[in-house]
């Protein structure tokens, strides 16, 4: 019998943070765009005989080195047969990245196996580890738990019959720890247990990267790409280094007729003038105060365009910014979306939803206290809605009723769910629905910079938050069923959106 393909991947748990490294990368720049994803096809098979016949095959030979049998645990088998899944049907080989994510808590050593083979035999997935030293350390490892997932797949890496992809996930767990485990897959078949169909395929949608470890050359290769001369009547301008000022403009540059660039700190690249040259608005905003964008910057842009207007919407906080760029670009707006400016991953959310809606975004302190400059903010406008997101519950209850206190007529809603992605996915659908041009995916573990803001004022597609390895299920059933995007763009290096979230790999929880 030849040789088949196999992996494995560990990772040992301790109370240390785990760093990914950086490896070096050439200037940034959106990569082509490749064809669209293989599909393989999954074959309805006795899943729970292929389950058996690997689990059982794993610890008799663990029995006969004098090891005690490891425990089944439904958990790690749903990342097992989701990953086993995901490679039947994209037609790769390879370990998903940042499985220990996604393991119940409590786990102090985790490790992963992957094999393939163009047969039925699933006990020879065994034998293939067995066969291969380092594999063989992890069946033999210091382990309490498993879980297996097996796919069988028509034309997977080019086979003319069905194959199988199998997946051994384990973990380690002590005490009270250890979630529910049963003494074999029958046994949780048993008590109830099912083995989860195959997700529908990956939607035939275009992939792309776009880097952006420089992020000011990245907001200008979008301006290139987005922004017409002859329609940009003003340029936001927004420091590169800090979220907070892009993602209050991003919804005002989403219009037609505006644009935002980035600018480091140092002040503006030959290549940011040249774009503000070739757009020639007849007004730049400076969005931030002098310690992040400094006056040197104003001069600078001044000098590139005599005689046009180059203004600051200054404030002492960010909170303060949005309300007076609010005031100033959204004049009279009825309805406004507003998220507390350290939860970083609502103000995205939050950013999106506004720009698809032509609607100013305004940040809170991440305080149950609203200070006077967003009190008078709502009192003067006095908008009839207000979508505040996400937030603790004491934090977002205090600040809906703060809201609604500060003018009347204002009616304040509440999206808020149960983690970050759930509460991106309910943003987004209250403002983006229907088949668009694209969907951007942006870390929302391993934050990047600003650019995000540049993704947002794009105006093509909403931002769809991700874990660094897959697409949670919350923001992967919106992309793919509320807006089905002709095509998804990663932000970020692989070590913030992998290869397999980029490609809409979804999580299995």
């Amino acid at each position: 019998m030849r040789s088949r393909p196999l992996a494995l991947a560990v990772a040992l748990v301790a109370a240390v943070g785990i760093v990914l490294p950086l490896a070096p990368t050439p200037a940034p720049q959106a990569a082509a765009a490749p064809a669209p994803i293989a599909q393989g096809t999954i074959v309805d098979r006795n899943a729970v005989a292929d389950l058996s016949a690997v689990f059982n095959a794993i610890n008799t030979y663990r029995s006969g080195q004098g090891l005690r049998p490891l425990r089944f645990m439904p958990q790690l088998h749903t990342i097992a047969q989701s990953w086993s899944y995901e490679l039947g049907q994209t037609d790769a080989f390879k370990h998903r990245t940042g499985f220990t994510s996604l393991y119940p808590a409590g786990s102090s050593r985790s490790g992963e196996i992957i094999a393939w083979r163009r047969d039925a035999n699933a006990a020879a997935l065994v034998t293939q580890w067995i066969n291969s030293p380092a594999h063989k350390a992890q069946l033999l490892g210091d382990y309490t738990a498993m879980g297996v997932g097996v796919a069988t797949v028509d034309g997977y890496q080019g086979a003319s019959r069905a194959s199988l992809v199998g997946t051994t996930n384990f973990g380690r767990y002590v005490g009270s720890a250890q979630p529910t485990t049963y003494a074999s897959v029958q046994a949780w078949v048993n008590a109830g247990g099912r083995v989860a169909p195959a997700p529908a395929p990956v939607p035939d949608a275009q992939y792309v990267r776009i880097a952006a470890r420089d992020t000011m050359q990245a907001s200008v290769d979008m301006s290139v790409q987005r922004n017409q001369p002859s329609r940009v009547t003003e340029v936001y301008l927004a420091p590169s280094h800090v979220y907070f000022e892009a993602l209050s403009a991003a919804p005002a540059a989403a219009r037609v007729d505006r644009a935002l660039l980035l600018v480091e700190p140092s002040g503006p690249s030959q290549a940011l003038l040249n774009e503000l040259r070739r757009l020639n608005p007849g007004t730049v905003t400076l969005v931030g105060a002098p310690n992040v964008l400094p006056d040197a910057t104003l001069r600078a842009v001044r000098s590139a365009l005599p005689g046009k207007s180059v203004v600051r919407v200054a404030g002492s906080n960010a909170p303060e910014i949005s309300a007076n760029f609010a005031l100033e670009e959204f004049p009279g707006a009825d309805r406004v979306y507003v998220a507390a400016e350290r939860n970083l991953s609502d103000v995205i959310s939050a950013s999106s939803a506004a720009a698809a809606l032509g609607v100013p975004l305004v940040l809170t302190p991440r305080s149950t206290t609203i200070p006077s400059s967003i009190t008078s903010y709502f009192a003067a406008e006095r908008p009839s809605r207000v979508t505040v997101v996400g937030g603790s519950p004491q934090l977002a209850s205090a600040q809906e009723r703060a809201i609604e206190r500060a003018g009347s007529g204002i009616s304040a809603t509440l999206v808020r769910e149960r983690d970050r992605f759930l509460t991106n996915a309910s943003t987004l659908r209250t403002a983006w629905s229907g088949p668009q041009d694209a969907a951007y995916l942006a870390s929302a573990l391993q934050f990047g910079h600003a650019f995000v803001g540049s993704a947002i004022a794009a105006g093509n597609g909403p931002v769809a938050l991700t874990s660094i390895g897959c697409v949670p299920p919350g923001p992967f059933s919106f992309v793919t069923g509320s807006v089905d995007p002709q095509q998804v763009v990663a932000l970020g290096m692989e070590w913030t959106v992998s290869a397999n979230a980029a490609a809409l790999g979804r999580c299995a929880s």
